[in-house]
């Protein structure tokens, strides 16, 4: 059977390049999830299981022919874990002011924080804690930085966290 695939925890995963003959086909499977088609065919589907989540589990093709010793052959599916994001909250800062992320979890994935603002992200884009640099164009406005969480191929998470930028106060 040989080969190998990758998918997500929520995924399934169909067998390709097996063959047998001189016999009758069985797969089994060691994971959390489980054989949903075609255990006695040369492409069975592997529908994972949470528990399967960060694990390799390995389909075993058992042919027989009685009175024959039976041939195996293995095929790999490495199962990915779900990313996870929660950023939540909010901060008041100044046009001529920073703010740093507090409170932003996240699991399962690597982190890469954007915005829309007129500033920039000035320390930690990959990290939980990035720092973000207000421009004189985000005064008055609302900035939003993104986290994004990804453990590719399983769907990205993503949390939002608001700036309130307060613009600064003149006078004559």
């Amino acid at each position: 059977a040989g080969g190998s695939q990758t998918i997500c925890q929520t995924g399934t995963a169909v067998v390709s390049g097996a063959a047998s003959s001189n016999g009758t086909i069985l797969w089994t499977e060691n994971g959390a999830g489980s054989i949903t088609a075609g255990a006695t065919t040369l492409t069975p589907t592997y529908t994972a299981a949470a528990g399967d989540a960060g694990n390799t589990v390995t389909l075993t093709m058992t042919v027989s022919n009685s009175p024959c010793a039976d041939a195996t052959a293995t095929y790999s599916v490495i199962v990915k874990a779900t990313p996870t994001a929660s950023a939540g909250g909010s901060q008041t800062i100044c046009q001529t002011g920073t703010a740093t992320v507090s409170g932003a979890s996240s699991a399962n994935g690597t982190i890469l924080w954007t915005h829309n603002g007129a500033g920039s992200i000035t320390a930690g884009a990959t990290t939980l804690t990035p720092t973000y640099t207000a421009a004189a164009g985000d005064g008055g406005n609302t900035v939003i930085l993104t986290m994004t969480v990804s453990n590719s191929p399983c769907a990205d998470a993503i949390a939002t966290y608001s700036l309130v930028v307060k613009a600064s106060p003149t006078a004559s």
